[in-house]
């Protein structure tokens, strides 16, 4: 009986190297190896072996991690593969590599508030030190998904039956799929609303039916099926790539500046869809708006309101410099070339 279960063993691991060997040409060795360590994070410092390659010398501002249970992917992902939140893997993420602070605001802030509320009713001790002004802002969200794809390799199926004719092997390939996933995160500022970076990551992985998962017994624990299994492994091997690509834009991130102010009406204007203060203006609107930046910066040197050399750009000299010209014309201190400005420049 001994025998008999050694030999079936050997068979199916032969079996699963065949095929793993036949998959690389496709992309298997694509996903990223997890090494052999535990990981871990606790404030400015990671244990263990460092997912991802990104890291910073200092924290660039604090962040919460928001996932779209809503959405089709996340049905996906907890459905069909079985998967649990992406948010504690996420998390781990940018932990180690030390480029944000994280915030919490799911569980544990619910959990934060609770503890406010028995504060607030005298239920807590009186040296508890639950008061106001506690919880840190958050700065940016991340904002994870992933799309995932499967194609059947049934051609290879034949082939590895064909090489290995050994009882099972053909079930073994039969459930051989290959699964692909791409991951996006997209970094958002909480105060403005405004997009500041996107980043894309793939990895392909393959899953041999119920054979040869290739299992990281207790390594990652705390990843869990992230670790464990074949689509967990392929899913987290996509966010370490968009993680990689997220830290790596903002690093060189340039902020966009638009003529006039964000959300102020734009350079694209449209038939009837002038923003209050150019209708207000009415017709004055129309000859402001042929001032360009460039314009309005030399006409604010002439007048003595230093912006430097004209460059187009709106920068906080231009700005200052603005509002100090609608001061001394006791206009709205909006530092914004709006209607108004333009007109008291042109004169």
């Amino acid at each position: 009986m001994k025998n008999t279960m050694t030999l079936a063993f050997r068979r199916i691991s032969l079996a699963a190297s065949i095929v793993c060997a036949a998959a690389a040409i496709t992309g298997c060795a694509n996903v990223p190896g997890l090494g052999s360590t535990d990981s871990s994070a606790a404030g400015g410092s990671s244990q263990g072996k460092k997912l991802a390659d990104a890291s910073c010398t200092a924290p660039l501002g604090t962040v919460n991690i928001d996932e779209n249970t809503s959405q089709s992917w996340y049905s996906i992902l907890t459905s069909q593969y079985q998967l649990p939140s992406l948010i504690p893997v996420i998390r781990l993420l940018v932990q180690q590599s030390n480029c944000f602070v994280v915030v919490d605001r799911n569980a544990a802030l619910n959990h934060s508030m609770q503890e406010r509320q028995l504060a607030n009713a005298g239920l807590l001790r009186s040296n508890s030190n639950y008061h106001g002004n506690q919880i840190v802002a958050a700065d940016y969200t991340i904002e994870p998904s992933v799309t995932f794809s499967n194609s059947n390799m049934g051609g290879l199926v034949g082939a590895v039956s064909s090489f290995v004719p050994l009882p099972g092997v053909g079930q073994v390939a039969s459930n051989l799929n290959m699964k692909e996933a791409e991951a996006s995160l997209i970094m958002v500022d909480n105060r403005s609303s405004v997009q500041l970076a996107a980043a894309t990551g793939s990895a392909k992985g393959f899953d041999i039916g119920g054979f040869a998962t290739g299992t990281i017994q207790g390594k990652y624990a705390s990843l869990g099926a992230y670790a464990n299994t074949p689509q967990g492994k392929v899913v987290l091997a996509s966010f370490i790539d968009a993680y990689n690509q997220l830290v790596a834009s903002v690093k060189q991130y340039k902020q966009q500046n638009v003529q006039g102010g964000l959300g102020t009406g734009g350079g694209l204007t449209v038939q009837g869809g002038d923003s209050g203060s150019s209708a207000q203006a009415g017709g004055q609107a129309q000859q402001g708006a042929q001032m360009s930046m460039i314009d309005a910066q030399r006409r604010l040197n002439q007048l003595g309101f230093n912006v430097g050399t004209p460059d187009g750009s709106y920068g906080p000299h231009t700005r200052a410099a603005i509002i100090a010209f609608q001061r001394s014309r006791e206009l709205p201190e909006t530092g914004r070339l709006d209607a108004s400005t333009e007109q008291a420049l042109s004169h």
